[in-house]
């Protein structure tokens, strides 16, 4: 059986329905939680006095991290709306 947004047809919710079915997806969650179990260490590895070079390791990939989690929270507005994603 499909959903609503499936059976109106037009492209923009058939791509809402893909998105939908990905954010949904045991495969996506398995993602999202290795990328906060990453990000965690990167930011626990961080000490006084450490070189440089790692400051600006950890200064990218905590962009690389912004990058990721910004674009899971526009999935899951596009899949099903602010009210949905803010519950």
């Amino acid at each position: 059986d499909r959903s609503p947004i499936e059976k109106s047809g037009s492209p923009l919710a058939r791509v809402r329905a893909l998105v939908c079915k990905f954010v949904e997806s045991p495969s996506f969650d398995r993602i999202i939680f290795a990328a906060i179990i990453i990000n965690t260490c990167s930011m626990a590895i961080e000490y006084h006095g450490q070189p440089q070079l790692l400051t600006q390791i950890l200064e990218y990939t905590n962009h690389v991290f912004v990058v990721i989690f910004t674009i899971e929270m526009l999935l899951k507005i596009m899949a099903g709306g602010c009210v949905k994603y803010v519950k």
